[in-house]
């Protein structure tokens, strides 16, 4: 305790805490006055006779409302925080509960959930424009006038402020900041996910409406852009002429596989033996999050039998996915192939395999090749062309499916 002495209108307060038994000791200081009330507690005896000083006077009194203005400002601030938080702090817990709880035994399953939460990251910081509660009551083209000047962090909202109206501002910051519409569409599903599961969060949202269920999806139309690459002959000989001779004859296989199989680049560098089957690799973590067979041509066995199997290793390749990527960077740069993606290995295996087996026969195409989606399939990588009786279309009328999604249910491919 301070040696000052106590003066007059300043109570030492003395209790003892039920748990610990120690002694707790405030200063009080009440004043009532016809001018000037105040009755308030300081830690420091200091700090109390400062207070009562100022009390006397009328700037002294002019500091302790300001000063009380603002502590009260705080108090509601918190209180306002903890009774309503910002979207973020519901962000996070969704994370917490369903993003890191999924399996992280794989590189790939590690590298799914690492990039979730970095989306999420990347949709709490971005700037929308907002409205307040005050400016959503006003009518008119006032609202929006006043909005549009106005800017915060997605993050930063309560989620009784997100309307169909700040998704749609999101959606417009996203594109504003240069990013593709299929990407705005990603996290767009993302965010679904999230305000579906947040009545399991905080049961005071049981009955909230979703605010994805309404936004302007003709922001985001035509987002998927067909890429026209075919790989020519003379970039096909460049490259595999410089492969013959490549250090690491795993680049070579790796390519290859893709061209013979149309498998991503995290689906083959991460491939292990297990996985390997008489006519078919079992894919198990995917893009998609559901397993997947692709079936294996005569020249896909060819080249998987001429893999070394490396002695207490179960994957194929001893490639790490960012490791091999900056590898085929550096390559397709030094070959003067920057205009070949690798993704475009994927490309090219479709478009071999529809000149085999013809545009006609996309069920059948997506059975071998392992797609789900056969719509989005036909978009990217087919021309369009009329429908007739000899198409798949033709077949569909007949059996009474409305889609081909329906009819690649029915349809198995079997070794025989």
């Amino acid at each position: 305790m301070s040696s000052t002495v106590i003066p007059r209108g300043v109570t030492v307060v003395k209790w003892k805490h039920k748990t610990d038994k120690t002694t707790q000791i405030k200063y009080r200081v009440r004043i009532v006055r016809k001018d000037y009330k105040a009755d308030k507690l300081f830690s420091d005896l200091d700090e109390a006779i400062e207070f009562l000083k100022l009390s006397k006077s009328k700037r002294g009194k002019d500091v302790i409302y300001n000063l009380s203005e603002k502590e009260e400002q705080e108090r509601k601030r918190i209180a306002d925080f903890i009774a309503n938080p910002p979207v973020k702090i519901y962000i996070d817990k969704y994370v917490d509960d369903y993003v890191k709880t999924k399996p992280q035994i794989t590189r790939q399953q590690i590298r799914n959930v690492a990039g979730t939460e970095s989306f999420y990251k990347t949709i709490k910081n971005t700037e929308i424009e907002y409205r307040d509660s005050f400016e959503k009551n006003l009518k008119g083209l006032l609202s929006f006038a006043l909005a549009s000047k106005r800017k915060k962090k997605f993050g930063d909202l309560k989620i009784s402020e997100i309307t169909s109206l700040e998704i749609n501002n999101y959606v417009r910051a996203r594109l504003a900041n240069g990013l593709k519409k299929s990407s705005v569409s990603r996290e767009m599903t993302l965010l679904n996910k999230f305000f579906k599961k947040l009545r399991h969060i905080d049961n005071q949202f049981l009955n909230l409406v979703n605010p994805l269920d309404n936004y302007d999806r003709e922001l985001l139309q035509n987002r998927t852009t067909k890429r026209e690459f075919r790989l020519s002959e003379s970039d096909e000989k460049t490259l595999f002429d410089a492969l013959e001779i490549y250090p690491n004859p795993e680049m070579k296989q790796i390519i290859l596989l893709s061209l013979l199989t149309a498998m991503r680049r995290s689906e083959i560098v991460l491939l292990e033996w297990s996985q390997i089957k008489e006519n078919h690799i079992q894919l198990i973590h995917t893009k998609s999050g559901r397993p997947r067979k692709v079936y294996l041509t005569a020249e896909a066995k060819q080249l998987l039998n001429s893999i070394e199997k490396k002695e207490g290793q179960d994957r194929l390749f001893s490639y790490s996915v960012d490791g091999f990527n900056g590898s085929w960077m550096h390559l397709r740069t030094r070959l003067g192939l920057s205009h070949i993606r690798f993704h475009d290995f994927r490309r090219e295996s479709i478009s071999r395999f529809i000149q085999q087996l013809g545009g006609g026969n996309s069920i059948l195409i997506t059975e071998i090749l392992g797609i789900a989606n056969v719509k989005k399939f036909e978009e990217n990588h087919l021309p369009d062309e009329e429908a007739s009786i000899s198409t798949e279309h033709g077949l569909l009328q007949s059996i009474g499916h409305a889609d081909k999604e329906t009819t690649k249910v029915y349809t198995n491919l079997i070794s025989k």
